[in-house]
């Protein structure tokens, strides 16, 4: 609407303001002044002066800790690993061997059955930490895990070897025999001694050494 009023005696065209809305308003505060500088308070969606974003920082903390969290779940794994690792070995010197000079394995071929110690006729062996199974007499028993895998061991010098039960464990070392004829009477093995098995296998071993395990 144009009006026309008087100021200083002269007249002057001109319109009605026009009413201004709270949008505008709002919006008026965030306008920058002729001077530069702007009105209010910046709006929160605005990067703040220095080029941070205002709200940051409570992000970066929490990646922060993820990272660490998942950096110390991974360790954990890792050493759960090399842990299971190093207690399977354990296990397996702990069950015993007994292998000749170039690694094959006596105790293992002994469960074969009937002249399963044939290969190894006449060769040294050497046993680490294997397991006392039952004994037969004054240094005459059997060595192994069980009855079915299981090597007879007759120590040649009595008197410097160690008295033994089942279950202890022992470090040897000898010679695969066959087995003589008259083993029983020499060796005083009897049926509850295994006698039957002894001669089926047709084999045992002359220790010519018997110690405990890190002596």
């Amino acid at each position: 609407m144009r009006t026309d009023e008087r100021r200083g005696g002269r007249r002057r065209a001109g319109y009605l303001p026009r009413r201004v809305g709270r949008r505008e308003l709002r919006r008026a505060r965030y306008l920058p002044r002729r001077d530069g500088r702007g009105i209010g308070r910046r709006p929160r969606y605005l990067p703040a002066r220095g080029g941070r974003r205002r709200g940051g920082g409570g992000i970066g903390i929490v990646v922060v800790i993820l990272l660490l969290v998942g950096a110390g779940l991974l360790i954990w794994f890792l050493v759960a690993r090399g842990d299971d690792g190093g207690s399977g070995g354990a296990e397996a010197v702990a069950e015993g061997t007994i292998e000749t000079s170039d690694g094959q394995g006596v105790l293992a071929a002994a469960g074969g059955g009937a002249e399963a110690l044939a290969p190894f006729e006449d060769q040294t062996v050497r046993g680490r930490g294997v397991e006392v199974e039952s004994v037969a007499g004054d240094g005459a028993f059997w060595v192994g895990s069980d009855p079915a895998q299981r090597v007879f061991v007759v120590a040649s010098d009595t008197e410097s070897t160690p008295a033994v039960d089942a279950g202890d464990r022992v470090d040897l070392s000898g010679i695969v025999r066959v087995l003589p004829v008259d083993f029983e009477q020499r060796f005083g093995v009897d049926a509850e001694d295994g006698s039957a098995d002894l001669q089926a296998q047709g084999h045992y071993i002359e220790a010519l050494s018997v110690t405990q395990p890190g002596s």
